[in-house]
């Protein structure tokens, strides 16, 4: 299986922290040229040295910028363009979100979620397609795939050119699969009674 990254360029956003660090070490790991983008610019500039320290390789670049901000993306493109730095690329993983009744929670920050989860990404992407370049604080439960694992795992299935990617163990693929098979109504009220077991029926912000 070729499952190395040399000659490629790969964006990672949200890559200062969690799945997307662990997706830009392993990407490192593989072979890659990494460009950095998060908020945070001493949590990239320690993960960028890491990179050098452990895999050498190609430069790894750091971009400090927010996706969410209304001018986040433009400036975003705009040192991408300025310091000649192309994209074969784009891993999207940055994003933020909340848990609970939408409408118990202020307007600003679901507003701001759009932005990065949806505006950010829109335009990113575009901006590959077109040819313009070619984290999160919630605990993580114990049991849970380390976001290590599932980068290793996700990368495996790009690499094998899977159309979709199922990283996580076996239990937790099999679980999707009541969603396909039963009927839309009954996954509804077994997925609800799920969250208010798990009080997600709660505010509470995720990133």
């Amino acid at each position: 299986m070729k499952d190395d990254f040399r000659d490629v360029t790969v964006l990672v956003t949200g890559a200062s922290k969690g799945l997307g660090r662990a997706c830009a070490l392993e990407l490192a790991r593989r072979g890659a040229r990494v460009i950095l983008l998060a908020r945070s610019y001493g949590d990239l500039r320690e993960l960028a040295a890491q990179i050098r320290e452990r895999h050498g390789g190609p430069d790894t670049e750091v971009i400090v910028g927010d996706l969410a901000a209304p001018d986040g993306p433009e400036r975003i493109l705009r040192e991408l363009r300025d310091r000649r730095l192309t994209v074969d690329l784009l891993l999207n993983n940055a994003g933020a979100g909340s848990a609970g009744p939408f409408l118990n929670r202020p307007l600003e920050p679901q507003l701001r979620s759009v932005r990065l989860n949806v505006s950010g990404l829109i335009a990113l992407t575009h901006a590959i397609a077109t040819g313009f370049f070619d984290g999160t604080s919630a605990a993580i439960d114990p049991r849970a795939d380390t976001p290590a694992t599932v980068a290793a795992r996700t990368l495996d299935d790009y690499a094998r050119r899977r159309p979709v990617s199922y990283p996580g163990r076996a239990v937790n693929r099999a679980l999707t699969w009541p969603a396909r098979l039963l009927p839309r109504t009954v996954v509804a009220r077994i997925t609800g009674e799920f969250h208010r077991r798990q009080r997600l029926h709660e505010v509470v912000d995720l990133a």
